[in-house]
């Protein structure tokens, strides 16, 4: 049972590995943000890899996307199979996201939207994009935690339990 244990534990942690890695995390063909704001968005995104294993990009453009579009680009500048990218095409505001598949159950897309939405700047909307992202990021994370606390207080429990049974069998003989 404590070979099952670990070897949960080693899958679960190993899922948070960092990509080996992720070329780009902001993409401005607009020339909507300064150069200092790209340089810190871009800091801000590699944080949120380093410590969650997620690549975050943010695109702004004006070329027509979709979907294809917006994986196009994550596959192109990434290898992290945990991520999102957000793309904003600000001729006809329209909106396209890629997310990975471990990001699906994550990810809020309407919460993450509304935060871009309701900054008055790209550079604002893409830092309250990027507090939503890392606030998920960090809610899963705890409910991973809390679920390596149970399974060791289960584990302890039960080896407790059999520690016990144990004795009385030694303390019959």
């Amino acid at each position: 049972l404590l070979t099952v244990f670990l070897i949960t534990a080693i899958c679960i942690c190993s899922s948070f590995s960092v990509s080996a890695y992720t070329e780009q995390y902001v993409f401005d063909y607009e020339n909507a943000l300064s150069y200092d704001e790209v340089q810190e968005l871009e800091s801000t995104a590699e944080q949120i890899e380093n410590e969650y294993g997620y690549c975050v990009m943010f695109c702004i453009t004006d070329e027509e996307t979709d979907e294809n579009y917006a994986q196009n680009i994550y596959d192109t500048y990434t290898d992290n199979e945990n991520g999102i990218i957000f793309v904003h095409n600000i001729e006809s505001e329209m909106y396209h996201y890629y997310v990975t598949e471990s990001g699906k159950s994550t990810f809020d897309l309407i919460k993450m939207q509304d935060a871009y939405d309701s900054n008055n700047s790209y550079f604002g909307g893409i830092e309250d994009f990027y507090a939503v992202v890392e606030n998920s990021l960090s809610y899963d994370d705890n409910e991973i935690k809390d679920l390596l606390r149970f399974m060791k207080k289960l584990l302890l429990s039960f080896c407790t339990k059999k520690e016990k049974q144990l004795e009385k069998l030694l303390n019959l003989h």
